[in-house]
């Protein structure tokens, strides 16, 4: 999940509004303006996950952000009309960093059992109020109630999920793994991360960051493990 630092403000929507360079590209000043514009949106986002994080998404005001972004709160809602715009454009942003430095981090590792397990250690959160997996609680919980919400969120998932199934498929191809659906096994085995990330996140200490990554390395070994064929002998190991 690309290893150049994501830019927060590609994809994150329509052009800020009254900005005459987003609307014509070729006008004198648009490339400084895109950069500033981009700069700005970068500094609200990062703001965002961090007031999110600590507040939660009924409680922050937009005012928050502000503060915590060194701008008023209509500035704010001059790049996000809504808090909802601003989670999921925060989530995005946080997701696209995730990726590109996962996807630096694995592509050196000799075998695929190594970049999957990887993908798994970057992947969990780190403690209990991880911020970023607080604005994956503020997203889910929303999802049901808001379409747009719930479009971005499988989109966002099915992005990670396909990751994980071409490092697996990459095991298959070199005899790492055993022959099951690579796509399957990656959207079960996303969801029983997510799963156990909740508990660690927001379980009152029911479950650690240890024992969770135990158990994606049980489910990794009982479905992923390849067995040689009857009568015919294993690859050594």
């Amino acid at each position: 999940m690309p290893s150049a630092p994501p830019d927060p403000a590609r994809d994150s929507g329509p052009a800020v509004r009254g900005d005459a360079a987003a609307r014509n590209p070729s006008s004198p000043g648009a490339p400084g303006r895109r950069q500033r514009r981009s700069k700005r949106q970068t500094t609200v986002l990062q703001a965002a996950l961090a007031v999110i994080a600590d507040k939660g998404l009924d409680e922050t005001r937009m005012a928050d952000i502000g503060d915590a972004a060194g701008m008023s709160a209509g500035h704010v809602m001059y790049y996000f009309s809504s808090k909802a715009e601003l989670l999921m454009q925060a989530l995005k942003w946080s997701e696209d960093r995730f990726l590109s430095e996962a996807q630096e981090a694995i592509k050196r590792l000799p075998t695929a059992r190594e970049r999957l397990w990887r993908l798994v250690e970057l992947s969990v959160p780190d403690a209990s109020a991880d911020p970023a997996w607080i604005l994956w609680l503020e997203t889910w919980a929303r999802a049901p109630h808001d379409r747009r919400v719930a479009r971005f969120q499988r989109g966002i998932e099915e992005r990670w999920t396909s990751v994980l199934a071409a490092v697996i498929r990459e095991g298959q191809a070199a005899g790492e793994f055993t022959e099951l659906d690579a796509d399957d096994f990656a959207a079960s085995f996303s969801a029983l991360i997510d799963g156990l990330s909740i508990r660690l996140v927001g379980g009152a200490g029911m479950l650690t960051r240890t024992r969770l990554l135990e158990i994606c390395a049980e489910h990794m070994e009982a479905r992923l493990t390849a067995r040689p064929a009857e009568g015919r002998p294993g690859k050594p190991g």
